[in-house]
């Protein structure tokens, strides 16, 4: 098993990406799931996105170190060039939770990643909470990375409470909006002043920058 990362999409243009398959990695109790776009992508492109995603989330799991010194490797070699000017981590899955507290160590890692390779741009956005609770208590201590930025992933009917020692007005979140509205007074208090994803990173860039942003991203 080798890592495989993509050289980018439709969506987010000619960024460098890194996925897992999604649901497997994705918290159980996630409501998205029924309406995945990363689901839909894997049976679009089943040739080309299962085999390569299955085999880093199988990588991963069966051996977490190769995972990470592979993907060090990959930036070791273009560091000295200035890239990649932008990752992007997880077009499909999310941060793994398949043992006590490993989501926490992802994040270790991912601002160890963030930290060697202050030439590239970092962005996640996630749904587990252990994660994000874990992302804002290094950035509370000062131990995280601006070039780092993990958001909180809502869909509305599902926001799990992160620690009460944070607000949501402290983080980047991203909304999505179904196609078929769900009536939640929390979601649509926390849109507020949001911005509507134009649908492609290639000409915005409003979430790689280092300030907080808060984004609409509708069903796709």
């Amino acid at each position: 098993m080798k890592l495989t990362i993509s050289p980018g999409n439709s969506k987010i243009g000619r960024i460098p990406n890194v996925s897992f398959l999604p649901v497997v990695t994705c918290a159980n109790n996630v409501p998205c799931r029924e309406k995945c776009y990363a689901c839909g992508s894997v049976t679009a492109y089943a040739k080309s996105v299962i085999p390569a995603w299955g085999q880093n989330t199988m990588l991963y799991v069966l051996q977490p170190a190769k995972f990470w010194s592979e993907l060090h490797a990959w930036f070791d070699v273009r560091r000295a060039m200035g890239r990649p000017q932008y990752f992007r981590w997880f077009v499909g899955g999310d941060i793994p939770d398949f043992r006590t507290g490993e989501a926490a160590l992802f994040v270790d890692n991912m601002v160890g990643l963030a930290a060697l390779n202050p030439q590239t741009i970092f962005r996640s956005w996630t749904k587990r909470t252990s994660a994000m609770e874990r992302y804002l208590e290094l950035r509370g201590r000062g131990h995280s990375v601006k070039n780092l930025q993990i958001g909180w992933s809502v869909w509305p009917g599902h926001i799990p409470e992160v620690s009460s020692e944070y607000s949501f007005h402290n983080i980047s979140l991203g909304i999505y909006k179904p196609k078929v509205k769900i009536v939640d007074p929390v979601a649509d208090r926390l849109s507020r002043g949001a911005r509507t994803c134009p649908g492609g990173c290639s000409n915005c860039k409003l979430c790689w920058g280092t300030k907080r942003v808060k984004v609409i991203f509708n069903e796709h």
